[in-house]
C-alpha cells in the first residue's frame, strides 16, 4: 500500500488530500491512506460488497507504524474536519475493553439494523499497555474486525452478556512504534490474528517540513459540505449491495490466501 492511485485531481478525495497533506508531516502516501481510513468510516455500513455469507463493509482497521513525533496524531486531527456530521458514533480514544463494547452496544445503531462506530487510538500502548484492567483487550478487538452478526461478547465478569446488533462495523485507527510493537507482536497474533487483519503503514522516512501548518476554515468548511451531500446519495433505506469486478477476484483470492498464511505463521 506505498503508493497513491491515479485519481482525478478534481474528485473530492484528492482535493481533500492536498489540503491535508499540505498541513502534515507525514510521508504523503501515509496521509493518503489515513484520509481513506477516514472516507471508510463515513461511508459506514451504507454499502458493502457480499462475501460468501459475510458482507465486508468499508471500515479500514488501521495502523501507522513509525517513530513519536513524526505527525500521526496531528495528521488525524487535520483530518477530522473534513468529516464532521459523516462520522459514526466514536469510542473515546482511552476506553477500556469492556466499556468500548458496551459503549459500541447502546450507542452504535444504524439505520440499517447494523451496530457502527469508529474507535481512533493515537498511541495503542496507551490502551494496550495497560494490561492490569485491559486483559482481552486485543481478542475482543479482534472478534469485532470480522463484522461478525448479532455478536454476544462476555462481560468481564462473566454473568452478562453484551450484544452488538446486526453487523459490528468497527472503523479502528491506532499508531504505534516499531520497537514497541516488536516488544509485543508475539502477543498480539496468538490473541485471534490481530495483526494479520490490520492494514498497516509502516516507514521510517523523516518528517516533512510544512512551512504553513495553519488551518483554513473555509476550506474545510466547503470539502465538510461537499462531503456530505455526497454521503446522502449513497446507500438507501437498505445498504447497497457492489458487485466486485471480475478483475479483482483474483486480487482478493490472493488477499485471501496471505491473511490465512500470516494466521499460521
Amino acid at each position: 500500500m506505498n503508493g497513491i492511485p491515479d485519481l482525478p485531481p478534481d474528485s473530492w478525495i484528492m482535493r481533500a488530500f492536498d489540503y491535508v497533506r499540505e498541513r502534515s508531516m507525514l510521508p504523503d502516501w501515509v496521509t493518503f491512506w489515513i484520509l481513506m481510513a477516514y472516507c471508510g468510516a463515513a461511508l459506514q455500513d451504507s454499502i458493502y460488497v457480499p462475501w460468501t455469507g459475510k458482507p465486508i463493509f468499508p471500515n479500514f482497521p488501521l495502523l501507522v507504524v513509525m517513530p513519536s513525533g513524526r505527525g500521526k496524531t496531528s495528521t488525524m486531527t487535520t483530518c477530522k474536519p473534513l468529516f464532521n456530521r459523516c462520522l459514526p458514533y466514536q469510542i473515546p480514544e482511552d476506553s477500556t475493553a469492556e466499556s468500548a463494547v458496551r459503549m459500541f452496544s447502546q450507542m452504535g445503531r444504524s439505520r440499517h439494523g447494523n451496530s457502527v462506530c469508529m474507535w481512533e487510538i493515537p498511541e495503542l500502548a496507551d490502551v494496550f499497555g495497560r494490561k492490569d484492567y485491559q486483559q482481552g483487550l486485543i481478542a475482543r478487538v479482534t472478534r469485532l474486525l470480522d463484522a461478525p452478526y448479532d455478536k454476544e461478547i462476555s462481560r468481564a465478569t462473566g454473568n452478562l452478556q453484551i450484544r452488538i446488533s446486526g453487523h459490528a462495523v468497527m472503523s479502528w485507527m491506532a499508531g504505534t512504534t516499531f520497537d514497541w510493537l516488536e516488544k509485543h507482536v508475539e502477543d498480539a497474533v496468538t490473541s485471534g490474528g490481530f495483526l494479520p487483519r490490520l492494514i498497516t503503514l509502516y516507514t521510517n522516512e523523516a518528517p516533512k517540513w510544512v512551512p504553513n501548518p495553519v488551518k483554513d476554515a473555509e476550506v474545510e468548511s466547503k470539502l465538510n459540505a461537499e462531503l456530505y451531500r455526497i454521503l446522502n446519495q449513497v446507500g438507501s433505506r437498505m445498504a447497497q449491495e457492489v458487485k466486485l469486478p471480475e478483475e479483482w477476484l483474483g486480487v482478493s483470492k490472493w488477499v485471501f490466501d496471505e491473511q490465512i498464511d500470516a494466521l499460521g505463521t
